[in-house]
């Protein structure tokens, strides 16, 4: 059978740039119709607070270096109607790309994440998300 679960999200941010890239402050509600059965908590609502920075360099040569860091708080309201303190949020996204030769290149990207919800607002309800990936890619066109 299919969980048709209702989500409702109120949010707003605010982007301000400044000479190194962008700096950002957001905040978002989330809340479901009811629990999934999906094999994932969905909470009855999640709160989030956050101010991030995202920037991309390049230099004459092509090398490319894109960095995404963003740090703040969570809240998450269970199914029963108890609320959790606001618990600490950190995420960090970055991408460096090499040039070897016209057509190829050197690729790394880093990615991390800590928080009490993890994408698209699911929980496995006491625990938190945190994963840390890494992947090293040559990069060659077809032409």
């Amino acid at each position: 059978s299919l969980d048709d679960n209702q989500r409702t999200i109120l949010g707003g941010g605010v982007v301000l740039p400044t000479p190194f890239g962008e700096l950002t402050g957001t905040m978002q509600r989330v809340a479901f119709a009811h629990p999934s059965a999906s094999g994932y908590f969905a909470p009855r609502s999640a709160r989030t607070a956050e101010v991030g920075s995202y920037a991309e360099l390049e230099s004459d040569r092509g090398v490319r270096l894109a960095i995404d860091l963003a740090a703040g708080a969570q809240q998450v309201t269970d199914t029963l109607g108890v609320t959790g303190k606001w618990s600490p949020a950190f995420r960090g996204w970055g991408d460096l790309a090499l040039p070897l030769a016209p057509g190829r290149e050197i690729h790394l990207q880093l990615e991390a994440y800590d928080a009490v919800i993890g994408s698209e607002v699911a929980t496995t309800g006491a625990s938190r998300w945190k994963f840390v990936s890494a992947s090293l890619a040559l990069r060659w066109a077809m032409y």
